[in-house]
């Protein structure tokens, strides 16, 4: 799986995504959203799931705590979820 947020200045980001199943099969999803930086953890809402809203019973929220390594990198830990990410400073023009 590859992930590429694009978060912009207004406090909106897109996240689009690519999945490559077990037979090779590729699927790409692109998620819209709201995001907050509070000094220690990243948040994100998000607000179209593949075009679509999200269900009002299961609102999507990411919720990272993170520390940058370097001015074009940071890794996040989820406490909830338990997952962990790491994202690198991109282009503006890449792509999933």
């Amino acid at each position: 799986m590859r992930r590429v947020l694009s978060l912009q200045s207004r406090g909106t980001f897109r996240e689009d995504v690519e999945i490559v199943d077990a037979a090779g099969r590729l699927t790409r999803q692109a998620h819209e959203g709201t995001w907050l930086y509070d000094g220690t953890n990243l948040k994100r809402k998000y607000t179209s799931m593949n075009g679509e809203p999200p269900s009002r019973l299961r609102l999507p929220f990411a919720t990272f705590q993170i520390s940058f390594e370097s001015a074009n990198e940071f890794t996040g830990v989820d406490h909830v979820r338990g997952h962990r990410i790491r994202y690198r400073r991109l282009g503006f023009d890449a792509a999933p």
